[in-house]
């Protein structure tokens, strides 16, 4: 059984880009990269509004990275718009009634589907699934408006063995550090995992 973890690059200003997955992919010990754009929404559903985070994810490489597991439903397929995951907390519990698959909710002044509801996962920023709602990438920049089409608010990383977890750490930073021209006293970016948190 192969042994996989996560990683993720986050910046304050300025955004990561396309570029940046491309200089990461060449990274030594990194198996993929995929990158995330996320922020907060509101989220209707009959006559309740509450405001959680909306993740916008590629399916093909979010699904093979993904701790997660699913309680009820399917995970997002590509080219879905109107199609989303929902954390468990928000499931069960946000609402005065629980949400189920084939529910619809509006998000932002947008109708969507819920194909899929996760297990619960815990807390942390890498155990965060049980307060987010999961689109695809598409469907989040129609919310999440404050990002250009090859910029993300992270950038997550499958690693080849996790035993190397931090010196595919280092290597991501290195490239980071050439492909942004900047150094570790002047780096506009950060890179975490679930050991270092």
């Amino acid at each position: 059984q192969e042994q996989t973890s996560q990683t993720t690059t986050t910046t304050d200003t300025p955004t990561l880009t396309d570029t940046d997955i491309l200089a990461i992919s060449t990274a030594e010990g990194v198996e993929s990269v995929t990158g995330i754009i996320s922020d907060r929404a509101t989220v209707q559903y009959l006559a309740q509004t509450v405001t959680v985070t909306v993740e916008g994810i590629d399916p093909s490489a979010w699904n093979t990275m993904t701790t997660s597991e699913l309680a009820s439903g399917r995970l997002l397929e590509s080219g879905e718009t109107t199609s989303v995951l929902v954390g468990n907390s928000i499931a069960n519990g946000m609402f005065d009634y629980n949400l189920t698959v084939d529910t619809q909710i509006r998000i932002g002044s947008k109708t969507f589907t819920i194909v899929g509801i996760l297990e619960e996962s815990g807390t942390g920023s890498f155990g965060g699934d049980d307060r987010t709602i999961f689109m695809t990438i598409k469907a989040a920049r129609e919310i999440v408006t404050d990002l250009d089409n090859n910029e993300y608010s992270s950038i997550q990383v499958k690693v080849t063995d996790t035993n190397a977890i931090d010196q595919t750490i280092e290597n991501v930073e290195q490239v980071l550090y050439t492909a942004r021209m900047v150094t570790s006293d002047t780096a506009d970016f950060t890179v975490t995992s679930p050991t270092s948190m």
